[in-house]
């Protein structure tokens, strides 16, 4: 469903959403940088990809969101923008886990109208989990 988002758009819009430090503006700067970044904001400024760089020739702008320096309503109007969301959650914390379908995916939801908008989930801080220690 992206690819066909991604080819029917002159540009893709991209927004990461979750609770408070799951890793949001870190996958951001990571992906910008090429590594992890030690200062972490709270929020990433919007990045745009060039249509040379990505595999489909569209720009792709990619948007942080931040529960500190943003409100429900500036929240609302991203996921409205948004072609495509990105519910980011910590595989460390079952409380970011419960996020998805108590907060994030209801107000995607919501705020998507009637349009149908592809969300991906991203599990992050994988490298933080002990598996020694899962049942």
């Amino acid at each position: 469903m992206v690819a066909w988002a991604v080819s029917h758009k002159r540009h893709v819009r991209i927004l990461l959403v979750g609770d408070q430090g799951v890793g949001k503006t870190s996958l951001i700067l990571s992906l910008v940088s090429e590594e992890f970044p030690e200062d972490v904001p709270l929020k990433a400024e919007e990045i745009t990809i060039p249509a040379d760089v990505t595999p489909e020739q569209v720009p792709t702008n990619i948007v942080d969101y931040s529960a500190a320096e943003q409100t429900d309503e500036a929240l609302a109007e991203e996921i409205r923008k948004a072609h495509v969301v990105c519910i980011v959650y910590s595989v460390d914390s079952e409380e970011t886990l419960d996020g998805i379908t108590e907060r994030w995916l209801p107000m995607v939801q919501k705020c998507s109208e009637m349009e149908r908008k592809p969300v991906v989930l991203v599990g992050n801080k994988i490298d933080l989990v002990d598996y020694s220690t899962i049942d």
